[in-house]
């Protein structure tokens, strides 16, 4: 019989937090689990790990890229190989609680939701990352996708439960094969709530974020942020076709859109004006010119609020000021 859950795990020169990921994953109280993890060509021991473990637990399965698809692509792989009713996403440096399965098993049996929400609890706590709420309770059709796109920090797969049907229509009708390294969560989340009818959210934290200095989300390299920009404007390019894939749900992938414009303006309040300038002129849309005179981050903030209002934006804005510029988050 095919397993109720299949545990997706996408993973790169993880050595370090593989282990750990994976004790979480094998010893849930809840069973009746597979476990892919799609190595995207790591240069570290990563794999040998994993083989280490395959040999003790055979719920364990190892796809291995030939080139390096990043994390989007190698989802879809787990997607496209995933036997379980439902699948649940895990990033190979976090972890699980050893309860979620049973958990979100007992939720699935008597509300059937296509996509269970729970929460996620950052690891070590840190006030810079604040758990994301899900809404508690039962929504349905429309109101699925207008939550989702409503909100500034439900962009992750990893908080997640989702049925494996509706993950196989989002990879079947939207082409997934380029490659994304910026919210190419957020992606999925908002196509798969405009196909799901049903959603379940409980206010329980199972999953743990974290905290890693080395991840690409946390790398402020000049060099990094570069490649990163050529990233947003893949996929600002794709959210302009998915319109017309999805006509009737144009509002939503334009609420969307602005979220992600906002993150690209943001990436450049470490830099200087030339990486403002440059972003805002490679928009699909006009917006504020920015000064020479105002120091970048202010402005990047600014500019970025303009186009979706997170209060996070707000936060950073009071924190640079009260503390005259030398704390910038």
């Amino acid at each position: 019989m095919n397993p109720f859950f299949s545990i997706i795990i996408p993973a790169y020169n993880a050595e370090k937090y593989i282990a750990r990921c994976l004790q979480s994953c094998i010893n849930q109280s809840f069973q009746d689990i597979e476990i892919i993890i799609i190595n995207d060509c790591s240069k570290d021991h990563l794999e040998q790990i994993v083989l280490e473990y395959i040999n003790k637990d055979p719920r364990i399965k190892l796809i291995s890229n030939s080139t390096n698809l990043g994390p989007l692509h190698s989802r879809k792989i787990g997607i496209e190989q995933a036997k379980g009713v439902y699948c649940i996403f895990v990033d190979s440096d976090d972890f699980i609680d050893l309860m979620l399965c049973k958990i979100l098993y007992r939720y699935i049996k008597n509300k059937k939701p296509d996509i269970l929400h729970y929460r996620m609890q950052s690891f070590p706590k840190s006030l810079k990352r604040l758990s994301p709420k899900p809404h508690i309770g039962l929504l349905k059709n429309d109101e699925i996708a207008y939550f989702f796109s409503s909100s500034c920090n439900l962009q992750s797969l990893c908080d997640k439960a989702f049925k494996t049907s509706i993950l196989h229509e989002v990879c079947n009708k939207i082409n997934l094969d380029i490659s994304l390294m910026v919210m190419e969560d957020g992606l999925m989340v908002m196509l798969a709530s405009l196909i799901a009818q049903t959603y379940f959210g409980i206010n329980q934290k199972l999953y743990f974020y974290q905290i890693n200095p080395s991840s690409t989300t946390q790398n402020k390299s000049l060099k990094l942020i570069q490649k990163k920009l050529t990233h947003y404007q893949k996929l600002l390019t794709l959210l302009n076709q998915l319109k017309n894939i999805y006509p009737v749900h144009t509002r939503i992938i334009t609420r969307y859109q602005q979220k992600v414009i906002a993150t690209y303006i943001l990436e450049a309040r470490y830099f200087d004006f030339q990486t403002l300038s440059n972003i805002l002129h490679h928009l699909p849309q006009p917006s504020p010119t920015p000064s020479k005179n105002f120091p970048i981050f202010i402005q990047s903030c600014f500019i970025s609020y303009h186009f979706f209002q997170r209060w996070q934006t707000l936060a950073r804005i009071c924190i640079y000021l009260i503390t005259f510029g030398k704390i910038k988050l």
